[in-house]
């Protein structure tokens, strides 16, 4: 997947850090470190597998939105 972010502020700030420490020698990589640290100390096993089941249920059940704003996709 490619993707392109644009980081502000502490995200920036934090991706810079992880480079000056040496963790990461690029910011795609400070990223990639980021989300993988994410998932092992966060998420876990279970919550992965709770996530995937309880998303495809109501994949399953839902109806997708058709919304002619932003405001009516959130009510």
């Amino acid at each position: 997947m490619n993707i392109t972010l644009k980081l502000r502020g502490v995200p920036e700030e934090i991706v810079d850090r992880m480079i000056r420490a040496g963790i990461a020698e690029s910011k795609t990589e400070a990223v990639r470190a980021a989300l993988l640290f994410f998932e092992k100390e966060q998420l876990g096993d279970s919550f992965r597998q709770d996530f995937i089941e309880s998303t495809l249920d109501r994949l399953k059940t839902e109806k997708p939105v058709r919304a002619k704003t932003t405001g009516e996709l959130f009510q």
